[in-house]
């Protein structure tokens, strides 16, 4: 059994943030943190993803607010890498994105003008928490944002994100479940020089229902037995699994 809420439904309350599916997009949650005052900071967020392999990317953005070495930070949890994929190599910072360039180099090395890349890809296996050190900007004010960036085509079914947290010297100063509103977050639109998102960011409930029956052509496959259902229901799939099946 997987611990937790299921993989697509909010983690806490009945609303979350979900990417939605865009090819070509550049999606940004973002909010400026004050950390004038601290001699630390931290986001942490829980996030259930299903990314197209090597190809799309979830990251956090970061930069002090009045300049621009935009870098990306690591999940200290060990859930993103230094991997720049298969699109990077298939030229999307040129082609798509270019501002990843103060992250990618010109060979695809995780190292760009300004930042280095650190990033997830692929599917997260349910809700995992990350937590992303903000301790390079105390003292200052930073500008972050929760990306998710895709290519020319194919898409999984996105991010979701939940209970997002931002701590300064350990103690929390902006928290939401997004329950009301955005919480003090901004759907921020692409970075520069990308074409504007299809769809976007959005506060939503549950926006996939995960099921336990995977149906092909020619195949129903169940993920439980059918013992366990009621008379009435068992009939019912199978007639529906027959009708499916025969024509």
């Amino acid at each position: 059994m997987r611990p937790g809420a299921a993989p697509f439904d909010p983690l806490t309350g009945a609303w979350y943030v979900y990417s939605g599916q865009s090819d070509q997009s550049y999606k940004r949650l973002a909010r400026t943190v004050d950390l004038t005052a601290a001699t630390s900071g931290e986001l942490r967020f829980w996030t259930s993803y299903d990314i197209e392999t090597e190809w799309d990317f979830l990251f956090v953005e970061a930069h002090e607010v009045g300049t621009d070495a935009w870098t990306t930070l690591p999940d200290a949890n060990g859930h993103t890498t230094t991997e720049t994929g298969e699109s990077c190599a298939s030229g999307w910072v040129s082609q798509l994105h270019p501002f990843l360039a103060h992250y990618q180099g010109a060979d695809c090395s995780p190292t760009g003008t300004t930042g280095s890349w650190n990033a997830a890809t692929g599917p997260s296996g349910g809700w995992v928490e990350w937590s992303v050190d903000l301790s390079a900007y105390a003292g200052k004010q930073v500008e972050l944002s929760i990306t998710y960036a895709s290519d020319w085509a194919s898409q999984g079914l996105g991010v979701f994100l939940d209970d997002v947290r931002v701590l300064a010297n350990g103690a929390p100063v902006a928290e939401t479940s997004f329950e009301a509103d955005l919480g003090g977050w901004t759907v921020a639109g692409p970075a520069p020089g990308s074409d504007p998102n299809s769809g976007d960011w959005s506060r939503t409930q549950t926006a996939f229902q995960e099921g336990g029956i995977v149906v092909t052509p020619d195949t129903v496959y169940l993920g439980f037995g059918l013992e366990g259902l009621a008379p009435a229901a068992r009939d019912d799939l199978v007639h529906k699994s027959l009708d499916h099946l025969l024509g």
